[in-house]
């Protein structure tokens, strides 16, 4: 029996394209899986930011470009603080713009799945055959301030995929009534790419850090900000140096992706490691 492909529509966030050419973990997630995707039932579409570079086979591509407004607004939301409320009118500003371009593309689609941004969903409108699905990442869905608009994009959905069962259960405890929308699908691991490669390894660190063989090394790969608890990692690795001074950190990583300012955050997590700074290795993105 022939059956007709499903039309899948997969969205990222208003920040950073795919492919991932400039980083992003859920991007590099929607490629990652986008390949492993049977091109027999699904008719696959990614919608990001334009990533000017060729992407995958049998996959098309639909790039939302930065205006000048989005570019001041994004350029304002990188030199603020986290605390300072322009940050949140530039979030706003961003999302709004690049959601209701996104928008005029999704209603065709079998099945659109949203990828950790919920007020992409507030924008579009949904067919009565039409599967939403909001796949979530990050607990943004316990931030109060936009806790009302969350509401409405998850009476949206059909779906909400979490990728842990913190975050679901985080989420749940905010949004009760819709506790029956929520399941949990764990991240999966390439055993083809995270696996010990030796003196490979080595070589291929060689100008970045310098290793030596009589040390230990834990690493830490990801984003420097408070969420990711990078001043607790520094906190605890300290007083592990104590006891074992052979051992080194290294942290890969910046407050963003490519191209970061240095934040506040940043500089007080340099600061803090200072008293084992000879044991930490920063390396930047």
């Amino acid at each position: 029996m022939n059956l007709q492909k499903k039309s899948l529509a997969i969205i990222v966030p208003e920040l950073l394209p795919v492919p991932p050419v400039k980083g992003g973990a859920v991007e590099h997630w929607v490629h990652e899986v986008s390949a492993r995707l049977d091109q027999t039932k699904y008719a696959i579409t990614i919608i990001s930011r334009p990533a000017d570079a060729a992407g995958l086979a049998g996959i098309q591509y639909i790039g939302i470009p930065w205006t000048p407004l989005e570019n001041a607004f994004h350029a304002l939301k990188a030199r603020v603080s986290w605390r300072n409320p322009l940050r949140y009118v530039a979030k706003i500003q961003n999302v709004a713009a690049y959601a209701w371009r996104v928008a005029k593309y999704t209603q065709s689609f079998d099945i659109v799945v949203v990828h950790n941004e919920p007020n992409l969903l507030l924008f579009m409108q949904k067919r009565a055959s039409q599967k939403l699905v909001l796949h979530m990442h990050n607990e943004h869905l316990t931030h109060a301030a936009f806790r009302w608009l969350y509401r409405k994009a998850l009476a949206k959905v059909d779906q909400v995929i979490c990728v842990s069962e913190y975050i679901k259960s985080t989420a749940v405890a905010h949004f009760p009534e819709y506790a029956d929308k929520f399941t949990v699908v764990f991240n999966a691991t390439d055993p083809e790419i995270f696996k010990p490669y030796g003196e490979q390894a080595l070589t291929a660190l060689e100008g970045v850090v310098q290793i030596e063989k009589e040390n230990s090394y834990l690493l830490y790969v990801g984003r420097l900000n408070a969420e990711k608890g990078v001043h607790v990692l520094i906190e605890a690795f300290a007083k592990v140096h104590a006891q074992m001074p052979n051992t080194r950190l290294i942290i890969a990583g910046s407050s963003f992706f490519e191209g970061a300012i240095k934040t506040e955050y940043e500089q007080s997590l340099v600061k803090l490691a200072q008293a084992v700074s000879h044991a930490i290795i920063f390396t930047g993105f």
